[in-house]
């Protein structure tokens, strides 16, 4: 065994302790910026994606997410096709135990966003519920609230009606659509 490399890792003979020393200065890397909190989320101190994912660089130049990292370190590669979910919803979060290989559609149908609550729940953003009589569907995939479409092109027709009503009489029509005879005199 090198001295070098025993002095710097210990004795690293165990192969199954620390898989190889790439592994192991990748655990030592990620483990020296988290932080545990009081829910057990190993969260990142370090770089962040504006979305709130830990990055850190693997192998020189590539940066990879600290999740992914920490599930293959831990757990083993991850399966082919598979994204990884975060079960605590923290995307920070690099704790391998809060960490599950799931289907993309899976991890998606899991989150957050309004159109995967609504999907979901049966209900629009305004909690009305989605019934045969109160849904528009667009292009045979996705689907409106027709009350609050209603809504919406009722107050896009009063702020429209507003704006010409505002105008001052003798003006050029920015509106090319609108005639000059329908304006108030």
């Amino acid at each position: 065994m090198h001295y070098a490399r025993w002095r710097l890792y210990g004795d690293v003979s165990d192969d199954h302790a620390f898989g190889n020393v790439s592994d192991f200065k990748r655990r030592r890397a990620l483990m020296a910026k988290i932080r545990v909190d009081e829910l057990g989320c190993w969260v990142w101190t370090g770089t962040k994606t504006a979305e709130g994912y830990g990055q850190m660089r693997v192998g020189g130049r590539r940066r990879d997410y600290t999740h992914r990292v920490s599930y293959q370190l831990h757990k083993g590669p991850i399966p082919e096709g598979l994204a990884i979910d975060h079960l605590c919803k923290n995307r920070a979060c690099a704790n391998p135990e809060h960490l599950e290989a799931v289907h993309p559609r899976i991890n998606a149908m899991r989150g957050d966003a309004p159109g995967i609550v609504a999907y979901r729940t049966n209900r629009c953003k305004r909690n009305h519920e989605f019934t045969p009589e109160n849904t528009i569907t667009v292009g045979g995939r996705w689907r409106r609230c027709r009350t609050c479409e209603n809504a919406w092109q009722r107050e896009r027709r009063a702020k429209k009606k507003a704006a010409v009503n505002a105008m001052p009489v003798g003006e050029p029509n920015p509106h090319p659509r609108t005639p000059p005879s329908s304006r108030p005199a």
